[in-house]
């Protein structure tokens, strides 16, 4: 099956790119023709009479296609990348330690995310938060690669402008800044200390929202996953951070309040009794 792009819909660039993720699909290419098309159409500019919302609605599909990395790799091939998601085009060509990223490449690096985190979990809120997790390293300076000492906390305003310029869901851009900013937190859980680990639950405001833990863990693990050749690597990091989570939650507050304990003494029991019930689970995973 082949697809063109029609001169006078901009939007067929995106659907086109769309199908693309869908490489699983017998019989489906890309010919170098409808590339050429694509292009033509990005130089006349004709992708900026596109609104946000019609691009997010194209994108949000193609987080949810067998690869969505494949609607990314064709928009960079037509130049549209460039012009819809910058901060995403940049990532190509920006190297990474090859000790830790075989891949080298940030871009590549971040498109083996995007596709183990469909093929793995098949939600979209967890393959955007990962689209988005590295963009600070398009911000390190060229001196300091291929080290990104700091990469996550410059990497959040640049998130959080993504979601906003796309209208994207509040849960959408607030998972994608959580994961830019502490999945490095995650990677390192085994070593961290059960106050730390509490630390980390409160930033994911994890007892209000215990569903995000779940989403950050698995984000987490699709970055690990996401390298050539460590696809199917082994990644505990992601249950230990649910089951703490889980018996923090499990904690009793009841027995504080019967002996009297309120306000800010009994929140600061109550937080103590959590960290000894995450030091329980993590020193039983070591």
């Amino acid at each position: 099956m082949e697809l063109g792009v029609c001169s006078d819909d901009p939007r067929s660039v995106l659907r086109v790119a769309r199908l693309a993720a869908r490489s699983g699909a017998p019989g489906f290419t890309v010919q170098q023709q409808t590339i050429d098309s694509m292009y033509q159409l990005v130089e006349a500019g004709a992708l900026l009479s596109l609104t946000p919302d019609q691009i997010w609605e194209e994108m949000l599909e193609a987080l949810s296609e067998c690869k969505p990395s494949g609607f990314f790799r064709v928009l960079r091939a037509c130049g549209a990348l460039k012009i819809i998601l910058p901060e995403v085009d940049l990532l190509f060509g920006i190297p990474q330690p090859p000790l830790h990223h075989p891949e080298v490449d940030t871009g590549d690096h971040v498109m083996l995310c995007i596709d183990v985190a469909r093929r793995r979990f098949d939600s979209p809120i967890v393959t955007w938060a990962v689209l988005v997790h590295d963009l600070g390293k398009g911000l390190t300076p060229r001196e300091e690669w291929p080290k990104h000492i700091g990469h996550e906390i410059r990497g959040v305003p640049v998130a959080r402008a993504v979601a906003e310029r796309f209208n994207v869901p509040r849960d959408f851009c607030e998972l994608g800044m959580l994961v830019s900013e502490h999945h490095l937190r995650c990677h390192k859980l085994l070593e961290m200390r059960p106050r730390s680990i509490m630390r980390l639950l409160e930033a994911l405001d994890a007892f209000q929202k215990p569903e995000r833990v779940k989403q950050f863990a698995q984000a987490c693990e699709a970055d690990a996953r996401g390298r050539l050749g460590l696809e199917d690597r082994e990644y505990p990091n992601g249950d230990l951070l649910i089951a703490c989570a889980k018996a923090a939650e499990a904690v009793d507050i009841q027995p504080l309040l019967n002996a009297g304990y309120e306000g800010q003494k009994l929140a600061d029991q109550h937080r103590q009794l959590r960290i000894k019930a995450i030091a329980q689970i993590h020193s039983g995973r070591l």
